[in-house]
Parts: structure tokens; C-alpha cells; sequence
């Protein structure tokens, strides 16, 4: 059945943990685009951040976590509360939005114009830096034969993207299925969707006007080096490193085609040892100096 724009509701998943600013509250409260639900995961924050989404002029749904859902685990409990609520249509519209991002006025409004304009796609807006004012963020291509993730802004290229804001029709959302939060629970579990999606046959696709502005000073860590050895063993293993070897497995074995998994597999851990390797190398070095 189709459905007029005025009657396509929008719920938007933000998943944080502190540090909700007014820059961001404000990006929403202006939208030209009315008809909004918040679907707001709130991870243990603190502060008031939860406060400043609740006080928008739109009906809010409340998901409380301890601190320890991350990424992926909010993600995954907003996906049982739209795929477990009867008022949600077909035809309505999920987007994710992280909230250390600013967008403008009509940036709903045009997203729901796209997904309608393209159906049986997911579609990802363009990052660009607050700091640097560069684009960060907009199409990815995996070649899985050497695990390179390449930007790219070719539709026929994009076989996976990230969900700085992510827009897909309800339905398509759910069919798509969940996500994974003990195999993923922060970095990847984004991709994972995604290419999941691509994999089913949905198209990804990025469009220039669609533009999305992102904190880049808020994310974790992607290097470790010049740590000691203790230091370097426990961030390698940390949630909030983006090369964790575990995690990055974990994604492997769930989307890498099977010809390339083992050898991919291997890749992620040679990387690993050599970076505590050279570590240990650097606590000699350090030793052998100390003594002249």
C-alpha cells in the first residue's frame, strides 16, 4: 500500500553514552521533516544527555542499557523494539544517527525523499570532518582477497558502508535482521549489516547531497603503537580499538566469502603479533639506552 509522505513515520535510532551536545539536539528540533520518533538507547550516561533528547517536540522511546551495550549492543536492542512494535509500518522509515554529528534542516526530509526514490536500497550519507572540513566517510568497496576497504562514491562499487547516518524502509530493516553484539560489539558491527544487506541483494548507495557532519575527535583509537608492552597487549584488545584481532576475526568469519577466510584470518593476526612484537623490541631499545 503506498503511503504519502505526511503519513511515513521516521524513527530514528541514537545510540550514546554521554556526551549528547545542543549543537546536536538543535540539528533535530529544526528538522523540516515533523512526523519523527527517537528511538534513544541510553548506555549508562551520566550526564544530561538523555534529558536534552526527551525535551524535542517528538514521542520518545527510552531503551536503558549499564554502560557496557557499546555500538553494536545498541543497535541490536533498538532492532527488538522496532521488530517487536505493531506500530510500526512497512513503508516507515529507520534511520541511525550517531550523536556527535550536525546535519541540516532538510537533511530527513531528503533522505526519506531518497529511500523512496530508491527502493530495495540502503542508503548512507556523506561524512565530512567538523575539524578538517574534508569527506571522511561515504562508500565503501571490500576486496577481499587482500582486506583493503576502499572509499568510493560508485554505486556499483559499494558493497558495504557505515550507518553515520543510515536510512532503510522499516521492512527492509527487519528483513535484514539483526546484529551481533558478543561477536561484534562496537567497530565492524556497522559493516556487518551492511554487507549482510548487499549479500541479500539490497543496493548501497551514497548521494552528494545528503551530508552528514561528524566529530572525528570523538572516536577510538585505530593506532597503538609507541605503547609498552602491557599497555599495547591491553588496548590491542580493547572494544574501543578498531583493529582488535578478535573482533576483526569475528567479522571475517561472518562476511568473507569462503575462499579468502583463512588467509584473511592470518593476515589479521600476523598484523597483531608484529605490533607486540615491535613493542617488546621497543622495551629493549629503551633498556639498552637507560644503561649507556
Amino acid at each position: 500500500m503506498n503511503q504519502s509522505a505526511d503519513n511515513i513515520k521516521v524513527y530514528i535510532i541514537i545510540p550514546f553514552h554521554n556526551l549528547v551536545d545542543d549543537a546536536f539536539a538543535d540539528c533535530l528540533k529544526n528538522q523540516d521533516y515533523r512526523n519523527l520518533s527517537l528511538i534513544l538507547v541510553d548506555d549508562g550516561s551520566t550526564d544530561e544527555s538523555l534529558s536534552k533528547l526527551t525535551s524535542l517536540p517528538y514521542t520518545c522511546h527510552v531503551i536503558n542499557g549499564d554502560g557496557n551495550l557499546w555500538f553494536g549492543g545498541a543497535l541490536d536492542k533498538a532492532y527488538t523494539f522496532i521488530e517487536k512494535n505493531n506500530s510500526v509500518n512497512d513503508h516507515d522509515i529507520i534511520l541511525v544517527l550517531l550523536h556527535d554529528t550536525q546535519f541540516g534542516g532538510n537533511f530527513i526530509s531528503r533522505g526519506a525523499e531518497l529511500i523512496k526514490q530508491y527502493p530495495n536500497s540502503i542508503i548512507t550519507a556523506r561524512a565530512v570532518s567538523k575539524q578538517t572540513g574534508m569527506l571522511v566517510d561515504k562508500g565503501v568497496h571490500v576486496s577481499w582477497w587482500n582486506l583493503s576497504f576502499t572509499q568510493t562514491d560508485q554505486t556499483s562499487e559499494i558493497n558495504c558502508l557505515s550507518m553515520r547516518g543510515m536510512f532503510a524502509t522499516a521492512k527492509d530493516f527487519i528483513r535484514i535482521g539483526g546484529f551481533y553484539p558478543v561477536l561484534l560489539p562496537h567497530y565492524l558491527s556497522d559493516y556487518e549489516f551492511c554487507i549482510r544487506a548487499f549479500q541479500m541483494g539490497y543496493m548501497l548507495r551514497t548521494f552528494e547531497e545528503l551530508i552528514i557532519y561528524s566529530d572525528e575527535s570523538r572516536t577510538g583509537y585505530h593506532s597503538i603503537s609507541g605503547r609498552s608492552f602491557i599497555k599495547t597487549a591491553a588496548s590491542m584488545f580493547s572494544k574501543k580499538y578498531a583493529l582488535n584481532p578478535i573482533y576483526r576475526t569475528n567479522f571475517i568469519l561472518l562476511c568473507c566469502p569462503l575462499r579468502w577466510k583463512l588467509i584473511n584470518i592470518l593476515r589479521v593476526w600476523i598484523v597483531s603479533i608484529k605490533i607486540i612484537i615491535k613493542s617488546l623490541v621497543g622495551i629493549r631499545h629503551n633498556k639498552k639506552a637507560t644503561l649507556k
